[in-house]
C-alpha cells in the first residue's frame, strides 16, 4: 500500500511540475537543410564517394535522434545526438567545399576546350572562305557553332554535366569540316605544284624584263594582279574569283579560274563586265589534261572544256563564272597598258609555305 502511494505521488509530482519533453537539438533541421543543399549542388556526382560516407553518418545521426525520440520524455538525453549532428555538419562543410572546388575545375575545362574549339572553328572558316570551300564544309561547321551554342547556354545554367556531354560533338563536326577543306587544300600543299607556279612567274618576269614589255601575273591566293614592265611591278590590284575560283579549271560550268600561262588575245572596250580582256583559255595544255580527264571518266559525258575566260571590270567583291574580276578603275589603267599577245600567268600561290600551308598547320 505504501508503495503505491509513492508511485502515485511520484507521478503527480512530475505532472504537477509541467514536465515537458527537451527541446530537439538544432542542428537536426541544419543537417536537413545542408543535406538538401548537398543533394541539389550534385554531390553525388562531383563527390560521390565522400558523399555516401556523409549520408551514411546523417543516417546514424537521425537513427540516434529517432531512437531517443522513442524514450519516455523524461528520458531523454540528446547531447550525444547532438554531437553526432555536429560532426555530421562539419562533414557536410567539407563535402561542400570539395564539390564547389569539383565544379569550378570542370567549369574551367569546359570554357578551356570550348574557347579552343572556337578557335579551330574560326581557323576551319577562314580557309574555307578562302577556298571557296562547298556545302559540306559550311554544313559541319554551322553544327559545330550551334553546339558550341548550346554548350554556352548549359554552362551559364550551371548544368555542367550536360555541357559536358553536349561538347563532346563539336570536334567531331570540326574534324567533317577541316576534312572537306583539306581535300581541296592538296594541290595548294604539294611542292611540286608550288614549284610549278613558282617557275611560270619566274619566266613570265624575265621575259617581261628581257622585252622590256607589259606582262600580268595573278595570284589567286592572295587575289592580286600585279603588272610588270621590264620585270618590275608597275601596279597591284585587287581582284575578284568564281566561286571555285582557287580550283584550277577543268571544264565548262566548274566555276573554277584556270592556271597556266597565257596571254591576251583581244581587247573589249565594251561588255558585259564593262571592258574585258578576253585570253586564250583554253590553251594546248588545257585541252590536253581536258581529254585526259575525259578519258579517265573525271568529267561527265557532254560538258565540254569552256572558254571566254576574261579580266574584267564590274568590281572585286563580284562572283565571277571562272574570269578574274577588278574595280572599274583599275580596269582602266591595266586596260590602257596592255595589248593583245601580253603575257598573263595565272597561279594559285607563291611563296613556300604558302598562306593557306601556314593556315592549315594552325588548325
Amino acid at each position: 500500500m505504501r508503495n503505491w502511494l509513492i508511485t502515485v505521488c511520484l507521478f503527480l509530482s512530475l505532472s504537477g511540475a509541467g514536465c515537458k519533453a527537451p527541446p530537439l537539438p538544432l542542428e537536426a533541421k541544419e543537417a536537413e537543410t545542408q543535406e538538401n543543399n548537398l543533394w541539389r549542388a550534385g554531390a553525388e556526382v562531383y563527390a560521390s564517394q565522400d558523399y555516401q560516407r556523409y549520408k551514411e553518418s546523417y543516417r546514424q545521426a537521425k537513427n540516434k535522434l529517432n531512437q531517443e525520440k522513442r524514450k519516455l520524455i523524461w528520458f531523454r538525453k540528446y547531447k550525444p545526438v547532438q554531437l553526432a549532428l555536429r560532426n555530421v555538419l562539419d562533414e557536410g562543410v567539407k563535402l561542400q567545399e570539395k564539390v564547389e572546388k569539383e565544379k569550378e575545375a570542370k567549369s574551367n575545362r569546359i570554357i578551356s576546350q570550348l574557347t579552343s574549339f572556337k578557335r579551330k572553328i574560326d581557323s576551319v572558316k577562314k580557309l574555307s572562305l578562302m577556298m571557296n570551300e562547298g556545302n559540306r564544309t559550311r554544313l559541319a561547321l554551322m553544327r559545330a557553332e550551334l553546339v558550341a551554342c548550346e554548350v554556352d547556354l548549359l554552362h551559364q545554367k550551371g548544368d555542367l554535366n550536360a555541357a559536358e556531354k553536349k561538347l563532346e560533338y563539336i570536334p567531331i563536326y570540326i574534324k567533317d569540316a577541316e576534312d572537306a577543306v583539306i581535300s581541296s587544300l592538296g594541290r595548294y600543299l604539294n611542292e611540286n605544284v608550288t614549284k610549278t607556279w613558282k617557275k611560270w612567274v619566274e619566266e613570265t618576269i624575265s621575259e617581261s624584263r628581257k622585252n622590256g614589255h607589259v606582262a600580268i601575273i595573278v595570284n589567286k591566293l592572295d587575289r592580286k594582279l600585279t603588272v610588270y614592265k621590264k620585270g618590275r611591278p608597275i601596279g597591284i590590284y585587287a581582284i575578284g574569283l568564281s566561286r571555285n575560283g582557287l580550283s584550277d579549271k577543268l571544264h565548262a560550268g566548274d566555276n573554277a579560274t584556270p592556271e597556266g600561262k597565257y596571254q591576251i588575245i583581244k581587247k573589249l572596250p565594251k561588255s558585259k563586265y564593262y571592258r574585258a580582256l578576253l585570253i586564250n583559255y583554253p590553251n594546248q595544255e588545257d585541252i590536253e589534261k581536258f581529254s585526259l580527264a575525259k578519258k579517265s571518266g573525271h568529267i561527265p559525258a557532254g560538258v565540254g572544256i569552256g572558254s571566254l575566260i576574261e579580266i574584267h571590270g564590274g568590281g572585286n567583291d563580284s562572283l565571277t563564272g571562272g574570269c578574274i574580276s577588278l574595280e572599274n578603275r583599275d580596269m582602266d589603267k591595266i586596260f590602257d597598258l596592255v595589248d593583245p599577245g601580253t603575257p598573263v600567268t595565272i597561279v594559285g600561290a607563291l611563296g613556300n609555305p604558302n598562306k593557306l600551308s601556314l593556315m592549315r598547320k594552325g588548325l
